[in-house]
């Protein structure tokens, strides 16, 4: 199957469906200002009895990623990893959740597991916070679909 996306650049991927056979959907790789992966409405599941994990953003081939970003707003899963992200290398980075549901009861994943570097987004707190992050406008740098 094709690639986990690994690029430097936003991406902003919304109703989505994303599989893999275990191990990462992503390795996220951006710097400062730009934002890094946002997923809004998407699903996420492993295709096979080895869990699935969000991604990872460690030391990478000579480069570390203190900026990393990705943040994932009212997605589903399948067979999701409890921690939610693999290897996450700073302190730093930023990882953010919402509203994540089981593909298959509907139900609210249990987040009590997810990496400790990671954070749920809740509201009211974050509800300007996840109107910016909805906006591919703010993901992308300004740039907008016509």
């Amino acid at each position: 199957g094709p690639a986990p996306p690994r690029g430097r650049a936003p991406l902003f991927a919304y109703r989505s469906a994303f599989r893999n056979r275990g191990g990462p959907f992503t390795w996220v790789r951006n710097f400062k200002p730009a934002h890094g992966d946002v997923f809004v409405e998407c699903t996420f599941e492993s295709v096979t009895d080895t869990p699935a994990d969000y991604g990872r953003s460690i030391f990478n081939h000579g480069s570390v990623y203190p900026d990393a970003e990705m943040v994932l707003i009212d997605c589903r899963v399948r067979n999701l990893h409890p921690l939610g992200w693999s290897a996450l290398g700073e302190p730093t980075v930023t990882m953010l959740e919402y509203n994540t549901l089981d593909m298959d009861t509907g139900a609210p994943v249990d987040v009590s597991r997810r990496h400790r570097y990671s954070r749920q987004l809740t509201l009211p707190r974050d509800e300007k916070l996840l109107a910016s992050y909805r906006d591919p406008a703010f993901v992308l740098g300004g740039w907008a679909v016509k």
